[in-house]
């Protein structure tokens, strides 16, 4: 048994349930995100075409928006990494 002389025993590691495949992107951009990085970022996005819907909140507008349809991304770690070098792990949001 693996139950310790003070009587607590290891619990079991509990499976870690799969996280459904995220569906929806949102981008964040800062009142200091240059221009350059939202043309960057947005170009970067039809380089992933797909079926996910991708959200922006412009922080420096004050708005917020989808981006339109033909934008639409296949949420992939490339994808990811490729918007987070450009405006930031904190502003890439995948849900």
């Amino acid at each position: 048994s693996n139950v310790m002389p003070n009587g607590q025993g290891e619990a079991p590691l509990k499976e870690a349930k799969p996280q459904p495949p995220a569906n929806k992107l949102y981008l964040r951009f800062r009142p200091d995100t240059c221009a350059f990085a939202r043309e960057v970022t947005l170009g970067t996005l039809k380089k992933y075409p797909g079926s996910a819907p991708v959200f922006v909140k412009d922080e420096g507008e004050g708005r917020s928006y989808a981006v339109s349809a033909d934008r639409r991304v296949s949420i992939t770690e490339d994808l990811l990494e490729d918007l987070r070098c450009v405006v930031g792990a904190e502003n890439v949001v995948a849900k």
